[in-house]
């Protein structure tokens, strides 16, 4: 009897799946069409009138004005502590990655990370953080050592490289105490 009521549960746990099959799952964001945004890769706000593309390099102004130049400088660091800012860019899309999630990862070259990537482990020592909505970032509270930066796409965890180029190496950042390191840009291969 009880092997009775154990397959109804079952059977009554698939048919219920089943009835939800109908629900639409999120998809990828579409970011090639100009003035369509998306939550993950937005496009530079702009003014349909004055649209003049896509950037094909990160420190041109686009359509409107909009400045997507990285930060110059870097935040006053925690004593002990160094700090850095930047701006993440995917080259392949050609957009700053507004309000994105990236990682730090603590590395001792860059050949030593996983090839790998899960998400940020912050009992590791990785230094979670956002962009804001121009793709900049400033982090004040950087413990000195060798990071690797891993930002998070659609559908992976994807490590910042030093050029837009597809055999760059990945960019190693070197911190050390109280020092102020304005990065420029990132660059980020991928959707």
């Amino acid at each position: 009897m009880k092997s009775v009521n154990i397959l109804v549960v079952i059977g009554l746990f698939f048919l219920t799946l089943s009835g939800c099959s109908s629900v639409k799952s999120p998809s990828a964001p579409v970011v090639s069409v100009p003035n369509q945004s998306s939550t993950t890769y937005p496009l530079l706000e702009q003014n349909a009138e004055t649209y003049s593309g896509y950037p094909t390099n990160p420190n041109e102004q686009v359509g409107d004005g909009i400045n997507i130049v990285p930060p110059q400088d870097a935040p006053e660091p925690v004593a002990g502590s160094g700090s850095i800012s930047g701006l993440l860019y995917s080259f392949t899309t050609q957009l700053v990655l507004k309000n994105n999630s990236f990682y730090l990862t603590p590395v001792s070259d860059s050949e030593s990370f996983s090839p790998v990537l899960v998400g940020p482990q912050p009992k590791k020592g990785d230094i979670v953080s956002t962009t804001n909505g121009e793709g900049k970032f400033y982090l004040d509270n950087v413990k000195p050592g060798k990071y690797i930066v891993v930002v998070q796409s659609p559908y992976d965890w994807l490590v910042a490289i030093e050029s837009p180029d597809s055999s760059a190496k990945p960019r190693v950042i070197e911190i050390k105490e109280n020092q102020k390191l304005a990065l420029g840009v990132l660059y980020v291969g991928g959707p």
